[in-house]
């Protein structure tokens, strides 16, 4: 009898096919055949030798091999986004250096590009000024919640700059006394003088009324009146005493937008003074030169008066001026003014006064 005797179970077929793999097949799931059970065709019936060693296994040495394509091309998928990651986000090319910011007039731009850079510029671990992370929407967001302003566009130029465009809100106004001219803020206090060359030219037309004017009732009908004492008293307000009159061309450059009014009472007034007008009046100031314009009426060149309780005169690009009442319904007014502008037989020529509500009169 031999000394050695020939299994009857083949121990080939229990060692892993070795197949030809794609990379996509690294995702599929494998079964691992080391280690298995015996398997048996069908209809084939176990050996005494099978059926007595059931709890056989090939150990887990045998036939094993390390797949190094397979881990190198793991290792590949995971280092080439990374390293691409990170160099999009920590290469100097990609990171903003540059901020540009137009628009300005009054607002202080050294104070906000140094806001800016500290806030999302500046250097740190995390690289916050790339261009790719940097976010426009919050930058335009945190600037006008806390400077004074209407509209922030911001514009990113690739690879390494934004662009900030800034529209100004318009809080003050440019105080006229007749011999210097003040920047006022929103409470009425002088922020500082504005030094001009003075110019005296002859003053806007004279509102007499001691002659005949107009005045309608907003209805269809038209009614034709003379003055009475009562609209005499209170439009002589406005009538121009002397010869000034304020250079708001020079205005048009620096601080082109923002209302001028000049005080024909002439107080004086000086430095750092408080409460040189009310905060309602400057207010009003700003609001009905923006509305005077918004609707198509025209430009305003300065506002007015020498009795603000009383009411202001708009000076306009028009033949004719506006006498408007700071402290009634503005939109109200407004509407007043659109139908008398839109009655073809109303020609103004020297002013229409909207101080009376429901009653306009216009010369």
């Amino acid at each position: 009898m031999d000394r050695f005797s020939k299994s009857c179970v083949d121990l080939n077929k229990f060692k892993p096919q070795k197949k030809r793999r794609g990379l996509f097949s690294l995702f599929k799931t494998r079964t691992d055949t080391t280690g298995a059970q015996p398997s048996f065709q069908k209809n084939e019936r176990p050996t005494m030798f099978a059926r007595r060693n059931s709890n056989f296994r090939i150990p887990s040495h045998v036939g094993h091999k390390v797949n190094w394509k397979k881990s190198i091309t793991i290792v590949l998928l995971i280092a080439i986004p990374t390293a691409w990651l990170g160099l999009m986000l920590y290469l100097p090319f990609f990171q903003i250096n540059t901020v540009t910011i137009n628009g300005l007039r009054l607002l202080n731009q050294s104070e906000i590009n140094n806001y800016i850079h500290d806030r999302y510029i500046a250097h740190s671990w995390w690289p916050k000024n790339n261009y790719f992370l940097i976010n426009a929407n919050i930058i335009s967001s945190d600037i006008t919640s806390k400077y004074a302003v209407n509209k922030v566009e911001i514009k990113k130029i690739f690879s390494h700059e934004i662009q900030i465009n800034i529209e100004e809100k318009i809080t003050s106004i440019i105080y006229d006394n007749g011999q210097n001219y003040f920047l006022l803020d929103g409470e009425g206090t002088v922020v500082k003088t504005i030094t001009l060359d003075q110019e005296t030219s002859p003053a806007s037309p004279v509102l007499d009324v001691t002659s005949t004017t107009t005045s309608q009732i907003i209805s269809p009908d038209l009614i034709t009146s003379t003055t009475s004492p009562q609209i005499m008293a209170t439009t002589t307000l406005f009538t121009a005493t002397n010869t000034h009159k304020p250079a708001y061309i020079k205005f048009f450059g620096e601080y082109y937008d923002m209302p001028i009014f000049y005080d024909a009472r002439e107080l004086n007034v000086h430095d750092k003074q408080i409460n040189v007008l009310p905060a309602e009046l400057i207010k009003s100031i700003i609001e009905w030169k923006q509305a005077l314009k918004e609707n198509g009426v025209g430009d305003v060149n300065y506002f007015t008066s020498n009795n603000p309780t009383a009411g202001i005169t708009a000076v306009l690009s028009q033949p004719w001026n506006i006498l408007v009442q700071p402290t009634n319904d503005m939109p109200e007014q407004i509407q007043n003014l659109k139908t008398i502008l839109a009655n073809p037989e109303v020609k103004p020529t020297e002013y229409i006064d909207l101080r009376f509500k429901e009653r306009v009169f216009w010369k």
